[in-house]
Protein backbone atom coordinates (compact mmCIF):
# COMPACT_ATOMS: atom_id res chain seq x y z
CA UNK A 1 0.00 0.00 0.00
CA UNK A 2 1.60 3.30 -0.75
CA UNK A 3 1.80 6.63 1.12
CA UNK A 4 -1.73 7.82 -0.77
CA UNK A 5 -3.18 5.16 -0.33
CA UNK A 6 -2.54 4.54 3.39
CA UNK A 7 -3.16 8.16 4.33
CA UNK A 8 -6.60 7.64 2.49
CA UNK A 9 -7.33 4.74 4.76
CA UNK A 10 -6.43 6.26 7.84
CA UNK A 11 -8.21 9.23 7.14
CA UNK A 12 -11.68 7.02 6.63
CA UNK A 13 -10.83 5.06 9.90
CA UNK A 14 -10.88 8.65 11.24
CA UNK A 15 -13.85 9.57 9.66
CA UNK A 16 -15.60 6.82 10.83
CA UNK A 17 -14.43 6.70 14.36
CA UNK A 18 -15.86 10.46 14.07
CA UNK A 19 -19.23 9.37 13.04
CA UNK A 20 -19.50 7.10 15.47
CA UNK A 21 -18.32 9.10 18.27
CA UNK A 22 -21.33 11.77 16.65
CA UNK A 23 -23.88 9.26 16.88
CA UNK A 24 -23.23 8.29 20.28
CA UNK A 25 -23.55 12.53 21.45
CA UNK A 26 -26.89 11.92 19.61
CA UNK A 27 -27.96 9.23 21.52
CA UNK A 28 -26.90 11.15 24.54
CA UNK A 29 -28.56 13.55 23.63
CA UNK A 30 -25.78 15.90 23.76
CA UNK A 31 -26.72 17.47 20.07
CA UNK A 32 -24.13 20.95 20.48
CA UNK A 33 -21.16 18.46 20.20
CA UNK A 34 -22.50 15.91 17.96
CA UNK A 35 -23.53 19.32 15.41
CA UNK A 36 -19.50 20.25 16.12
CA UNK A 37 -18.67 16.58 15.22
CA UNK A 38 -20.64 16.77 11.98
CA UNK A 39 -19.40 19.72 10.78
CA UNK A 40 -15.88 18.98 11.46
CA UNK A 41 -16.26 15.86 9.04
CA UNK A 42 -17.84 17.85 6.48
CA UNK A 43 -14.46 20.09 6.00
CA UNK A 44 -12.77 17.06 4.81
CA UNK A 45 -15.85 15.38 3.52
CA UNK A 46 -18.36 17.96 2.23
CA UNK A 47 -20.74 15.53 0.05
CA UNK A 48 -20.62 12.89 2.61
CA UNK A 49 -24.68 12.15 2.33
CA UNK A 50 -24.37 10.18 5.85
CA UNK A 51 -22.99 12.98 7.42
CA UNK A 52 -24.59 15.78 6.23
CA UNK A 53 -28.12 13.57 6.77
CA UNK A 54 -27.24 12.72 10.83
CA UNK A 55 -26.53 16.63 10.66
CA UNK A 56 -29.93 18.15 9.47
CA UNK A 57 -31.08 15.43 12.05
CA UNK A 58 -28.77 16.91 15.04
CA UNK A 59 -29.99 20.79 14.23
CA UNK A 60 -33.61 19.63 14.25
CA UNK A 61 -33.14 17.44 17.78
CA UNK A 62 -31.41 20.76 19.10
CA UNK A 63 -34.27 23.00 17.99
CA UNK A 64 -32.15 24.77 15.21
CA UNK A 65 -34.57 24.70 12.74
CA UNK A 66 -33.48 27.27 10.54
CA UNK A 67 -30.36 25.04 9.77
CA UNK A 68 -31.93 22.10 9.42
CA UNK A 69 -34.41 23.46 7.27
CA UNK A 70 -32.23 24.63 4.88
CA UNK A 71 -29.76 21.52 4.76
CA UNK A 72 -33.47 19.43 3.69
CA UNK A 73 -33.79 22.49 1.20
CA UNK A 74 -30.14 21.98 -0.20
CA UNK A 75 -30.18 18.16 -0.17
CA UNK A 76 -33.37 17.86 -2.33
CA UNK A 77 -32.00 20.18 -4.90
CA UNK A 78 -28.72 18.34 -5.20
CA UNK A 79 -30.26 14.83 -4.52
CA UNK A 80 -33.28 14.72 -6.11
CA UNK A 81 -33.22 11.00 -6.57
CA UNK A 82 -32.01 9.99 -3.33
CA UNK A 83 -34.12 8.16 -0.71
CA UNK A 84 -33.56 10.33 2.63
CA UNK A 85 -33.31 13.49 1.01
CA UNK A 86 -37.00 13.02 -0.36
CA UNK A 87 -37.96 11.68 3.57
CA UNK A 88 -35.87 14.64 4.97
CA UNK A 89 -37.73 17.14 2.66
CA UNK A 90 -40.70 15.51 3.66
CA UNK A 91 -40.48 15.70 7.07
CA UNK A 92 -38.84 19.51 7.10
CA UNK A 93 -42.49 20.55 4.74
CA UNK A 94 -44.61 18.64 7.37
CA UNK A 95 -43.15 20.61 10.61
CA UNK A 96 -43.94 23.63 8.07
CA UNK A 97 -47.18 22.44 8.17
CA UNK A 98 -47.02 22.25 4.27
CA UNK A 99 -48.72 18.87 4.12
CA UNK A 100 -49.60 18.64 0.84
CA UNK A 101 -46.24 18.87 -0.21
CA UNK A 102 -44.87 16.56 2.36
CA UNK A 103 -46.99 13.74 0.74
CA UNK A 104 -45.38 14.51 -2.67
CA UNK A 105 -41.80 13.83 -1.11
CA UNK A 106 -43.40 10.59 1.06
CA UNK A 107 -44.85 9.19 -1.63
CA UNK A 108 -41.62 9.68 -3.81
CA UNK A 109 -39.18 8.29 -1.11
CA UNK A 110 -41.23 5.17 -1.35
CA UNK A 111 -40.88 4.82 -5.38
CA UNK A 112 -37.65 4.85 -4.75
CA UNK A 113 -37.28 2.29 -1.99
CA UNK A 114 -35.03 -0.87 -3.02
CA UNK A 115 -37.46 -3.87 -2.93
CA UNK A 116 -35.74 -5.45 -0.40
CA UNK A 117 -35.76 -2.28 1.95
CA UNK A 118 -39.84 -1.65 0.79
CA UNK A 119 -41.51 -2.84 3.91
CA UNK A 120 -39.22 -1.11 6.27
CA UNK A 121 -39.76 1.95 4.73
CA UNK A 122 -43.37 1.68 4.33
CA UNK A 123 -43.75 1.18 7.65
CA UNK A 124 -41.31 4.67 8.13
CA UNK A 125 -43.30 6.40 5.64
CA UNK A 126 -47.25 5.56 6.86
CA UNK A 127 -45.48 6.64 10.50
CA UNK A 128 -44.22 9.84 9.06
CA UNK A 129 -47.36 10.63 6.71
CA UNK A 130 -49.84 9.73 9.93
CA UNK A 131 -47.19 11.68 12.50
CA UNK A 132 -47.93 14.85 9.89
CA UNK A 133 -51.47 14.61 10.03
Amino acid sequence: MGAEQKGFFMNLVEKNDAISEAKKLINETLYAAAIECLKSILVDWPDDLDVQYLLAHAYWDNNQSGHADEMAETLIEKYPEELRSNLLHADFLCRIEKKREAVFFYDKAKKLCPEDLADSVAEEYLKRGSECW
